[in-house]
Parts: C-alpha cells; structure tokens; sequence
C-alpha cells in the first residue's frame, strides 16, 4: 500500500497494489489491476482495468486510444476513448447467469419494497433505488451477481459507439457523448503539431545562435557545429562517451572530492546531448543545399524540411527511436571530434610557428 498521493509519468504503468491517496497518472499505456482509494486523474494511450481493479473515488480517463474497464468503481466515472469496451460478463452464458441471480435477488428484495411503500418512476432502476436507499448493502450486490464491471455514481462516456447496460452495471445515470473529428484532431493530432512546433523552434535557436557567432554564415555554423567527415568515427566516439561518462561519474561521485567533477562532467555531457541533434541537422541541411540543392534554396527553408522529415522519420515504431538514438550518438561523437581536430590543428599550427 503506497500512502499519499501518487503523481507519475512514464511510458508504461502498472498497478498491482493499492493507492491510499489520489492518482495522477501521464502514460502511453496502463494496466491498474489494484485498488485506489481516492480519486484518478488518468491521460493513457491505451489503458485496461481488470476485474481485480476497485477505485473508491472519482475516476476520470482522458483521450485515450483505447480503453478496455473492469473492475468496481463507486464513485462517478468519466471516460473519453476513441474505442472504449466495458465489460461485464465475458460471454452470453455468465450474462445470463448474472440476469437470473439478479431476478433471484429482486424476488428476495420485493417484501422490502413493500414495507417501504416504495413508488417506482417508469425508468427507474430498482436496485439503483434500494440501494441509494441503504436497502441493498453494495456489497451484497456484488457478491450476489458477480459481475465484472459496477459502477456505483455516474458514468459520463466518450466513444465512438453507444453501449448498452444492464441495470446491475451501473446503478447512477449515464451519460453518452459521440466521439467526433475535433475529438481526434485533439487527441492526436493537436499534440504532434505543438511537438513539432517546439523542434522546430529548438533547432532554430540553436542555428541562430550559431549564426550569429560565426563569420562566414553557414560555412561558420558547420565550422561550428562540426561537419561529420568520418560519420563512423563519430558514431563510435558517441558510443564511447554513453559508456564511459556515466562510469565516470559515478567513480567519482564515490570520494567527496570528486563529486563536484563528477557532477560538471555530466553537466557538459548532458549540453552536448542537448545540441548533438541540431548539430547534425544544421550540418546536413548544408550538404542537402550544396548537393542537391545547388544553394538555389534559403538554408533556412532547408533546415525547415530537414526538421519537420527528422520529426516524422522519428514517429514511426521501432525504427524511429532508433534513427533518433543514432542521429544523437553522431551528433555528440562529431561535436567531440570537432573540438579535438581544432585543438590538434591549433597545436600543430602553434608548432610551426616557433619552429
């Protein structure tokens, strides 16, 4: 049992104990097989409650690919899905069995209705009644017919498709909204624009700031932000530098002495990393307007194009994260080697001069 409130954002989330406090949760993917008291705030991609879930508060799921709910939730529920299923018996017979426990369990309740001289409206829900009246214990309810999936407030939902409930599922009112095209602009399509957006913004503030410290435009900016001669040379310098920068640090975060080298160096790792990617675009944006371009284009409106392909390229499963991975390891292995080759080259030139 984890106690207090739990705000979290990861790539994938699984919960198999209990929450105490309220849960905010950011995650490509969720899998809540535990309990949680209080209320959830939930942003998931794709996300699955199982039977074994139980949520005491309000329960509220945003924007979500997918959805598949189990589980208890005695709170108001509010879920926005592009394709939601919830689920309360896995298959015709379990429903059946379900319907006929419930008609067994009316049968036994139609004496308390009679002594409270209950009047029913036409629509109304008579276990909802009995139970918002203290006559049926939840827990009774849920014993008695078993089900997979019950909400005790309301339930407000977003899908694309209407879904029909037995009354035993839900005992509070419910609400259905369609999911519409503004619903996938929003979901999907809003958060690439801003993503791409600041990319874009991020490269342009660094060719800028490389542009203005050079004195020969974009001769400068690849001067400046190193034009990759040998990319396998740089790759492996790259390779290097994840491995032996993070040992570094650690070793002497060991002795009080070291811990503030320790600490600049992955500082200066971590400035290196930051302008590995822009490095390589800037450069390459360069070599596409020399070669292919034949500097008939702005370099600008080349770093743009390049910028906008690296963003897509970097979407796809799999292979863009890689792309990405490498594109960095390239970036900071050519920015090292960058450094050192002007070292050499201002050394070598020293040399001669006192010869």
């Amino acid at each position: 049992m984890v106690w207090g409130n739990t705000y979290a954002i990861t790539n994938n989330f699984e919960l198999n104990g209990g929450l105490a406090g309220n849960l905010r949760l950011t995650t490509d993917t969720a899998t809540l097989n535990g309990t949680i008291i209080s209320n959830s705030l939930i942003t998931a991609r794709s996300i699955v409650t199982t039977r074994t879930f139980s949520n005491f508060g309000t329960f509220e799921l945003a924007d979500a690919r997918e959805a598949i709910i189990l589980g208890s939730f005695r709170g108001d529920v509010t879920l926005h899905a592009r394709t939601l299923r919830i689920i309360s018996q896995n298959n015709i017979e379990e429903h059946r069995s379900a319907l006929s426990r419930v008609d067994g369990l009316m049968e036994d309740l139609e004496a308390a209705l009679e002594e409270s001289n209950a009047i029913l409206a036409r629509d109304e829900n008579p276990i909802r009644y009995l139970v918002n009246n203290g006559r049926l214990p939840l827990e009774d309810l849920e014993e008695r017919v078993d089900i997979f999936t019950f909400v005790r407030g309301d339930l407000r939902y977003t899908s694309r498709q209407e879904i029909a409930f037995q009354d035993y599922v839900v005992l509070g009112n419910i609400y259905f909204t369609q999911y519409t095209f503004m619903d996938v602009l929003r979901a999907d399509v809003f958060p690439h624009i801003i993503k791409s957006l600041a990319l874009i913004a991020y490269v342009f503030l660094i060719y800028l700031i490389a542009k203005k410290l050079s004195s020969n435009n974009l001769n400068g900016i690849t001067a400046a932000f190193c034009k990759i001669k040998n990319s396998l040379i740089a790759l492996a310098i790259g390779l290097g530098l994840v491995i032996l920068v993070p040992v570094t640090v650690v070793l002497l975060s060991l002795s009080q002495v070291g811990m503030f080298i320790g600490l600049l160096i992955a500082l200066l790792y971590a400035l290196l990393l930051v302008l590995a990617i822009p490095a390589v675009l800037i450069v390459d944006s360069k070599i596409v307007n020399d070669k292919l371009f034949k500097n008939k284009v702005k370099p600008w409106a080349v770093l743009l194009l390049l910028t906008i392909l690296f963003y897509l390229i970097a979407l796809i499963p799999f292979v863009g994260p890689t792309i990405v991975g490498l594109v960095a390891l390239v970036g900071s292995g050519g920015l090292v080697l960058r450094i050192c080759t002007k070292k050499c080259s201002k050394k070598s030139k020293n040399d001669e001069d006192d010869e």
